[in-house]
């Protein structure tokens, strides 16, 4: 299927039952892939404009979020968990930048908090 949009795929006729494909076939078929081609480059589109929302509405709940937490650790699971539902997976983490120290901080479940230091000797690189 070729729309303005680029192409979306290809429509295949094989073994027609009685006789060979006629040119009047052949105009069917390519009638039928340019109606076809268009019907799918709208639900890529539509498809497009849902992800989009669903991300906005994240964004949204994330900002509300963001905006009454009084700690650094509320911050960082707060975002983990928006992270995690915007991107669907089963864990992320969240680190901040603590200048002073030169760490990554975190936060575990249990609320401890997690430090890597930032140096070339460690995953948080130089």
């Amino acid at each position: 299927f070729r729309t303005m949009s680029g192409r979306h795929g290809v429509l295949l006729a094989v073994n027609k039952r009685r006789g060979r494909f006629t040119r009047e076939d052949e105009a069917l078929l390519k009638l039928l892939a340019e109606q076809w081609g268009e019907s799918v480059s709208n639900n890529v589109r539509y498809e497009k404009a849902q992800a989009s929302m669903v991300c906005s509405s994240y964004m949204l709940k994330a900002t509300k979020a963001l905006s009454t937490v009084t700690t650094p650790q509320q911050a960082v699971n707060g975002l983990t968990q928006q992270v995690r539902g915007i991107v669907e997976c089963d864990r992320a983490t969240v680190f901040l930048v603590d200048e002073d120290n030169r760490d990554l901080v975190t936060y575990a479940s249990d609320g401890a908090e997690v430090r890597v230091p930032i140096s070339s000797a460690t995953v948080a690189g130089t």
